[in-house]
């Protein structure tokens, strides 16, 4: 296990002394209410915390107050939900191909028929136009064979 993945399970909660305590949570409050709104909502997600209504002043304080004492928030497993999440999109995807699929075998098979047809139509035309022909007549002499 790395030595960051090893810190953040060791995590606690901020352990500050009394004296220094309200100077390092100010300073912290500051620092994330320099951040952008977007970011403090990420924090509050990767946290598991519900964002609910409130300023940016209010969310900041939410997140503080939570790091100083972490506990479990939700009982739904996060990883659990998002595991179902991306199930649900593998599936989805896969309907989708397996339509493409069966839509393109449906053109092909379609095209082949008209191929089919196409040929047969001909076919029949090459036959008429054979069967139009005058035969030649066998009155004609050049055509005679001589028996002897």
């Amino acid at each position: 296990m790395t030595t960051r993945k090893k810190l953040i399970l060791e995590f606690s909660g901020f352990d500050f002394e009394k004296e220094q305590g309200e100077k390092e949570m100010e300073a912290r409050k500051s620092s994330l209410n320099k951040l952008n709104l977007n970011i403090i909502h990420q924090m509050m997600n990767v946290l598991d915390l519900n964002r609910g209504s409130g300023d940016k002043e209010a969310k900041v304080d939410r997140i503080l107050e939570f790091l100083k004492c972490p506990s479990k928030t939700t009982d739904t497993d996060l990883g659990a939900k998002d595991a179902a999440r991306k199930e649900k999109i593998r599936r989805k995807r896969e309907r989708a191909s397996a339509k493409k699929e069966k839509e393109n075998k449906k053109k092909l098979k379609t095209s082949q028929e008209t191929k089919k047809h196409k040929r047969k139509e001909q076919k029949e035309e090459n036959r008429v136009e054979d069967a139009d022909e005058e035969p030649k007549s066998t009155d004609d002499p050049s055509l005679e064979v001589c028996i002897t």
